[in-house]
């Protein structure tokens, strides 16, 4: 008889049909060892609070986003919260300017907001109020006036920065932004008087130098130049209805 029985199995060599059946009867194939999945990260619980810079007074109603659900700080300036280790908080609070902090790996959370809101009042060398003066910081939009009391309240201003106080009979007045939550102001009398100059005075060598002169030897303190030609038209072009 040849390598090959009459039954097509080639000798030394078990047959399909009964490696399965021994399979089967030992239980099968050996299992794999189990490989578990990591566990995920489970949120911490922690106090965050919440005070400002000038004093440390703590701020009752600071809004806290980003953690597993929004949350607002009571009376002493406090709220519990449940966060990822890492997670990024933001907390906001009415007249501050909001800030940024992450939770940490272990312990409690303090976070201080600035206050972003000036008040004050503008007098006369006198100590009188002063109605209707322009408040602003130099750079920004927001602009305010003063009230029949000489009162402003300016919100959204930065840390740095120049207070610019306008009104017409009055000089300019600036003061630098110190991180006080009050800047009382008192402006100085300004009476103008002031030379003409024709729009000549750009168009001749040393022209300007010669008006500038003569306020530096006079008690002239400003100038008026007039940006229009004899004929009327002015030296630039506007979009202004009122030069058309």
């Amino acid at each position: 008889m040849n390598d090959v029985t009459r039954h097509g199995a080639r000798r030394g060599i078990v047959p399909p049909l009964i490696l399965v059946g021994l399979l089967a009867a030992c239980g099968g194939p050996p299992s794999l060892p189990f490989v578990s999945s990591p566990t995920p990260e489970q949120p911490r619980q922690l106090v965050v609070r919440v005070v400002e810079t000038n004093g440390q007074r703590p701020l009752a109603g600071a809004r806290i986003a980003g953690a597993q659900s929004p949350a607002v700080t009571t009376a002493d300036g406090t709220a519990r919260i449940s966060a990822l280790r890492g997670a990024t908080l933001t907390i906001a609070a009415d007249d501050h300017a909001a800030a940024t902090a992450s939770v940490p790996a272990d312990g409690d959370l303090t976070v201080a907001l600035r206050p972003n809101v000036i008040v004050g009042r503008v007098t006369g060398a006198a100590g009188k109020p002063l109605a209707g003066a322009k408040v602003y910081v130099d750079g920004q939009p927001t602009l305010v006036r003063t009230d029949a009391q000489g009162r402003y309240r300016l919100g959204g201003v930065p840390s740095k920065g120049t207070l610019v106080i306008k009104l017409a009979g009055y000089r300019l007045g600036l003061l630098p932004l110190l991180g006080k939550a009050t800047q009382d102001v008192t402006m100085q009398p300004f009476q103008a008087r002031a030379l003409y100059a024709p729009s000549s005075v750009f168009e001749g060598a040393g022209h300007l130098d010669q008006m500038l002169g003569t306020i530096a030897r006079t008690e002239a303190n400003a100038m008026v130049i007039d940006v229009k030609e004899g004929g009327g038209w002015l030296y630039y072009a506007t979009d202004l209805p009122e030069a058309k």
